[in-house]
């Protein structure tokens, strides 16, 4: 039974793996060269940001997968399970304190924080809210907020994927200038009751055009 919990959870944490370098491959980021500040806790310089106008390169799929795959063979048990953590960041307005597992370098609290693996090269993985801009519930009370984007449903709305794609850009720019590498957004999801509070988050209710929005904003 042990044995096979341990095979589950490797195998999740190898799809954690291959789904944080794919980001960060297609983020363009160089793993080796944030290892040193990254995984050690620190904020990392955020590289030159592309213009809105730059034409989207997608990432080569089957060079990402091989990265990833032979980052993971070198990875421990231990260093697979820990991907699967990610800890929450403190806000003091309402007293919830800081997890003793981050880092005392990392200033940018957020709604997620997963330790890095220096000699791997792989950095601290550290997660934002959401398809509408950096949020900042308290985490950082010296940071007077980000731009407040318009609501999924409106972008979907306009079917037009280059306008979510934008709006992807300048969130991702926005969320970088933080420190941050990851964005948990966009939002998809069908929109089972009228009554949910969280539907503006989501592109709509028709499959084809909120599909083109989410993968756009992506």
């Amino acid at each position: 039974m042990i044995a096979k919990y341990r095979f589950t959870f490797a195998a999740c944490a190898r799809y954690t793996l291959l789904g944080a370098l794919l980001v960060l491959a297609t983020l363009g980021m160089d793993c080796s060269r944030s290892s040193d500040s990254s995984a050690s806790g620190t904020t990392p310089v955020p590289p030159a940001q592309p213009s809105v106008a730059t034409p989207f390169t997608p990432a080569d799929d089957a060079v990402v997968d091989a990265r990833a795959r032979e980052t993971e063979a070198k990875m421990t048990d231990d260093e697979r399970f820990a991907l699967l953590i990610s800890l929450i960041g403190a806000v003091p307005s309402i007293g919830v304190p800081r997890d003793k597992r981050i880092p005392e370098t990392v200033t940018n609290m957020s709604a997620g924080y997963t330790l890095g693996i220096a000699r791997l090269g792989i950095p601290a993985l550290q997660s934002s809210d959401a398809s509408m801009g950096v949020t900042n519930p308290g985490y950082r009370p010296a940071d007077k907020g980000a731009t407040a984007f318009p609501a999924s449903i409106v972008v979907g709305s306009s079917f037009n994927p280059q306008l979510a794609r934008d709006g992807g850009i300048a969130i991702g720019r926005e969320a970088r200038s933080r420190g941050f590498n990851i964005m948990l957004a966009g939002g998809l999801n069908l929109a089972r009751d009228v009554r949910n509070g969280r539907n503006f988050e989501y592109y709509g209710e028709d499959l084809r055009p909120a599909a083109r929005s989410w993968l756009a904003n992506r």
